[in-house]
């Protein structure tokens, strides 16, 4: 069966006891263009999670934030939203999650110019190490429960 991901108070994917997966957004009854209809989740283990963000914007960040609570989105790591770009991550949904790494997925030499000169600028700011799937190749990250590592393949 398929069901639509949509996030609320108790919006949970069942997984294991050690893991909880948690959709953050979008939330039924709003309108959504293709890009902030992007399922954002969580994905929690044990102390260490990641948020997940897809291609949403700013609008569908701000819809999330204000029908949840902030705790939602405290993750460890987090993947940058829509490449980079700076429409998306704006500082409150980076101020909630207050992640300690994070990383984007984006093209080499890309025609949008992703990552955005804003978006470098909040992650310098926040003076957290960061990854570039255009540096740095394929990026991965282990969650332990307690701490994570990252390897990159270039």
């Amino acid at each position: 069966d398929v069901f639509p991901a949509y996030a609320g108070l108790d919006a949970l994917i069942e997984w294991d006891e050690q893991v909880e997966i948690r959709i953050l957004s979008p939330f039924d009854g709003y309108e959504y263009d293709l890009n902030n209809a992007s399922v954002v989740c969580r994905v929690k283990f044990g102390e260490t999670s990641v948020l997940l963000t897809g291609d949403a914007e700013i609008p569908a960040e701000k819809i999330a934030l204000n029908e949840l609570p902030a705790s939602y989105f405290s993750a460890t790591i987090l993947k940058m939203g829509h490449h980079g770009s700076s429409t998306s991550t704006g500082a409150a949904l980076f101020d909630a999650v207050k992640p300690e790494a994070a990383f984007m997925s984006l093209g080499e030499d890309n025609s949008y110019g992703h990552p955005h000169r804003e978006i470098i600028e909040l992650l310098n700011g926040a003076k957290i190490p960061y990854y570039r799937t255009d540096e740095s190749g394929i990026i991965h990250f282990t969650l332990d429960g307690t701490g994570w590592s990252v390897k990159t393949e270039k």
